[in-house]
């Protein structure tokens, strides 16, 4: 009796799962079929089916053009410039300064004109069914879409009022609600991740150094200890950077997509990207570099096409046998980024950007100041222009006509400019300060603070004028004796008559002296250095930009601008000291400390002391060298630069 009960109840659950069945199987036909062309007879629903397949088949055909273009379907802008051509137009989503990527508002917008202008090349005005059924003409203006993309799919609902008739009824066309599979949103969301990160943070840029100075022919930084002289071509080096950056940027990976790793430590540690982006995991990123496209190339210092060595900063100067380079490099080139997925993978997307390094460092929004050989000399006296020309035309009484040509102020916005030491504020405003203001690649000499300028009668100097107008600019101070100052400053409408206020550090030129710290089997000895010694000291602060570099000791004219030692009179300025100890071309010593100097001591002082350490090699292993350099900088603690 217990199994037949059992048997029972089976036979009641199957008969309950085939009533379950048997109304979804219901529900879903009348949501698919009758729900979804209510009002539309039976006979004219192929009609209904022909016109949405058309409708995903022409939407996934904007969808695929806008992948291969950066995202529009229709590009907003008319310069050749603004595209990438790859034998096919990618738009830059970055270029000069702005913000060209594409939002989903847009491609929307684009998706629904698509739609609009070319579904009929699909329906061909229903000819699929004019032996069935006479259909009124499709009159594009009366077509309407709106189309909604999401992450994975594509939802479009479109008004086509055509009539329908057959013999026996007529019928209007129903609104249509189409979605289908399609991933452009989420790689549009990567896309936008990945380009805010390069405008943030100029991840590219930092690649593009990498791979300069990872590379063991290009100068960049440091020391080579040999008497035979260095030259390198510009174009060669351009040759050898754009096949290094076409070997290496494809190693980019980026976290959270599909990417595998190459099984290379350094390409798997260094190459691997966050640009904080979830819910991408099916997608694929490619990044490329085709030497065939442009690159622009500035190396720092060079001559006529030719980088030499022993440049340094600040004036030549020539040791024998020991070269030192601080070489600065300036590229522009394109970089294209194809995101695909396995599911789409007809549809990739591309988009483009520009790397911008300017010295070795990103400089996207072109804020660092340009070197003279980067600055475009006949567009630089244009956009500095004070002046614009224009023509008059004037139609005479005989039917002629006559020109004459005016000029108008180009500079109608103003700034009021005042620098003041920085120790002291408005007690020492500073007088025969020059004043020029950059915008981009361009610089303008604006004047000098004096008393009286623009004819304001104050009781000190400052600078009254007109400025060219530009967003983000930047105002440049220099005096002999300060250090150079720089401020980002707009010049519009909305900053008309403003006052800037300046503060410059004062510059104090030292003597000074090395002394080396010997240890030998661990009896520590201080002594002057020995005849064949060098002692190279690296002063350094990046909030103010400064970089001082000096050689001791020194002798001679070459020795010029190496002799002296300059710090900037303000409290809380702390500069990182490196300094190497060179004997007969090999490092024998180092010293690695940050020193933040009182003003008050930098003023009352004539010297500084520094200090440089050493312990002695009695094994010239690779494993004893690297101690001794640990044991200078561990030690290095222990002997602080001195005033005196």
């Amino acid at each position: 009796m217990i199994k037949n009960h059992k048997k029972a109840q089976v036979t009641v659950f199957i008969i309950l799962g085939l009533i379950i069945l048997l109304v979804t199987g219901i529900l879903i036909y009348f949501s698919t079929e009758v729900f979804k062309y209510a009002g539309l007879d039976e006979q004219f629903v192929p009609v209904a089916k022909y016109t949405e397949q058309c409708i995903e088949d022409v939407a996934s055909q904007g969808i695929f053009l806008a992948g291969m273009q950066g995202g529009y379907i229709y590009p907003p802008y008319e310069e050749d410039e603004a595209y990438l051509n790859t034998g096919f137009p990618v738009t830059y989503w970055f270029l000069a300064g702005e913000d060209r990527s594409v939002t989903i508002l847009k491609l929307e917008s684009d998706l629904e004109l698509y739609l609009k202008n070319n579904l009929n090349n699909c329906l061909n005005n229903y000819a699929e069914f004019s032996n069935e059924f006479e259909i009124t003409d499709l009159n594009e203006e009366d077509l309407a879409f709106d189309v909604d993309i999401e992450a994975k799919e594509v939802n479009i609902a479109s008004a086509i009022p055509v009539q329908i008739s057959d013999s026996s009824s007529t019928a209007t066309m129903p609104e249509l609600k189409i979605s289908f599979d399609n991933t452009i949103g989420n790689k549009i969301f990567l896309a936008y991740k990945i380009m805010k990160a390069e405008n943030e943070d100029g991840f590219l840029e930092f690649y593009t150094n990498e791979i300069i100075a990872a590379s063991a022919w290009l100068p960049y930084e440091g020391f080579d200890f040999t008497c035979r002289p260095s030259r390198w071509r510009v174009d060669e080096m351009k040759d050898y950077i754009q096949q290094a950056v076409a070997v290496n940027i494809p190693f980019l990976m980026f976290k959270g997509t599909d990417y595998e790793k190459t099984g290379d430590l350094y390409y798997d540690k260094i190459y691997l990207v966050d640009v904080g982006a979830s819910g991408v995991k099916d997608l694929q990123v490619r990044t490329s570099y085709n030497p065939r496209w442009n690159m622009d190339l500035d190396v720092n210092p060079s001559k006529n096409g030719v980088v030499t060595d022993i440049k340094m900063v600040g004036q030549t100067i020539a040791i024998p046998c020991i070269k030192v380079f601080h070489h600065k490099y300036t590229v522009y080139y394109p970089i294209l980024f194809e995101i695909n997925d396995e599911e789409n993978s007809n549809y990739p997307f591309f988009f483009a950007t520009p790397v911008i390094m300017t010295r070795n460092e990103p400089d996207r929004y072109a804020e660092m100041e340009p070197w003279p050989s980067e600055t475009d000399a006949i567009r630089n006296a244009e956009f500095c222009s004070e002046t614009t020309k224009i023509t008059n035309y004037s139609l005479n009484a005989d039917g002629s006509i006559t020109t004459e040509e005016t000029e108008l102020p180009s500079w109608t916005n103003s700034l009021d400019v005042i620098a003041m030491d920085s120790l002291y504020g408005f007690d020492q405003i500073l007088e025969d300060v020059e004043i020029s203001y950059r915008c981009g690649r361009f610089q303008c000499e604006i004047g000098a603070t004096e008393y009286g300028s623009g004819n304001i009668l104050v009781a000190y100097p400052l600078l009254s004028s007109t400025f060219p107008d530009c967003l983000n600019g930047v105002i440049i101070a220099g005096k002999e004796g300060y250090q150079k100052t720089e401020l980002s400053q707009t010049v519009s409408e909305n900053t008309d008559g403003s006052t800037i206020n300046l503060e410059m550090h004062r510059l104090e030129k030292l003597d000074f002296d090395v002394t080396a710290v010997v240890n030998h089997n661990n009896i520590i000895e201080q002594r002057e250095l020995d005849e064949n010694e060098l002692a190279v000291i690296t002063l350094t602060n990046q909030e103010q930009n400064f970089e001082k570099v000096m050689i001791y000791p020194t002798a001679g004219e070459d020795a010029e601008g190496f002799d002296k030692l300059e710090l900037l009179v303000a409290d809380g300025i702390t500069y990182y000291v490196d300094i190497k100890l060179i004997d007969e071309d090999i490092y024998t010593g180092g010293f690695v400390y940050n020193w933040t100097p009182d003003a008050n001591a930098i003023t009352s002082a004539n010297s500084a002391h520094f200090y440089v350490i050493k312990k002695d090699i009695l094994l010239a292993t690779d494993e004893n060298y690297r101690e001794a350099m640990q044991y200078a900088e561990e030690e290095s603690i222990n002997y602080p630069p001195e005033l005196s």
